[in-house]
């Protein structure tokens, strides 16, 4: 079963922009011919463009919307200001508009993946699945582009949402052959083996997740601190928890760790009594064993008529503490 929380963490590697950012300078147009204005023209567009993806990089939406706007109203025929005016649009929250000019970049380029991967990608968020494997599995056929290991992902994270785990499974593993320290894979599989009880080699996989670009993700330490509660490892699950805490202090995951401190806490107080205490019951009954106890003499004073298996003896040996 996937939970929000979880599914928010594997969306957030969905989208692809493309990046160029290029120095340009201008130079006066007067004086110069038709075809050289045209070309100052193009310099322009491709300043505005540059500045406009620096922008959008920087999630600085409403920026990126008006320098990318400037560059297609220069040049509204190319495919890549299509595709990150698309994007500009989609982080606005215009999801109509986005759709419009990723698909004119489409129809500008065929080749563009980048853009048809934004496409299917909005398809992933808007539950449109169908469409949206239609146009990664036309990606697959570009031998060429570089990101297959995303594509491969998010084929993957298309058949957890249907169900089809076994497939989703393949192309997790696919796109760590395509890249192996691809980490959003790793999680993925991490949580597939989680809810399959598999806590060794949930606990491998989230590890390898929190590598790299994902080091600063609070996800993979949190099911590492959970799968070591599990194994009963108190002290290194405390460590993650209070990691997370320190780390992440504004993250849903700080929350849930300070939860499971609490409930840590708890546990290991009870353990330090225990530890300090060992000889006493909680009713505080002393329930030393005197291991030089003779059993055959504990058989002989038992009550013949008593037929009950159930010996003090036996009792003894059976309680743990």
């Amino acid at each position: 079963m996937i939970t929000q929380l979880i599914l928010n963490h594997l969306l957030k590697h969905l989208m692809n922009i493309t990046i160029l950012v290029t120095a340009f300078t201008f130079i006066s147009c007067s004086g110069l011919s038709l075809d050289e204005k045209k070309a100052e023209e193009n310099k322009k567009a491709n300043i505005y463009y540059a500045q406009g993806t620096q922008n959008l990089v920087e999630k600085n939406y409403t920026k990126a919307l008006e320098y990318l706007r400037k560059s297609y109203e220069i040049n509204p025929n190319d495919s890549k200001i299509n595709n990150n005016l698309g994007m500009a649009y989609y982080f606005k929250d215009r999801q109509e508009l986005a759709i419009k000019h990723i698909m004119k970049a489409i129809d500008l380029e065929s080749t563009n993946s980048d853009a048809r991967c934004n496409l299917a990608s909005i398809y992933v968020i808007m539950k449109k699945y169908d469409l949206a494997e239609k146009e990664y599995q036309i990606v697959r056929n570009d031998l060429t582009y570089p990101h297959q290991y995303r594509v491969l992902y998010n084929l993957g994270l298309i058949k957890m949402k249907k169900g089809i785990f076994d497939e989703a499974k393949n192309y997790f593993e696919m796109s760590l052959k395509e890249r192996e320290d691809y980490c959003p894979a790793h999680f993925a599989l991490g949580d597939m083996a989680y809810n399959s009880n598999n806590l060794k080699e949930a606990y491998k996989n989230f590890h390898n997740s929190s590598k790299g670009t994902c080091y600063n993700e609070p996800a993979p330490h949190y099911f590492m601190g959970m799968i070591l509660v599990q194994w009963q490892k108190y002290h290194p699950a405390k460590e993650k928890f209070n990691d997370i805490v320190s780390r992440f202090p504004k993250s849903e995951y700080a929350e849930l760790a300070k939860r499971e401190l609490k409930n840590l806490n708890s546990r290991l107080s009870l353990q330090n009594y225990n530890e300090i205490i060992p000889l006493k019951n909680r009713s505080g009954i002393d329930t030393n064993i005197d291991t030089n106890i003779d059993t055959n003499n504990i058989k002989d004073t038992k009550d013949t008529n008593d037929t009950n298996d159930d010996t003090s003896y036996n009792n003894y040996n059976v309680q743990k503490f």
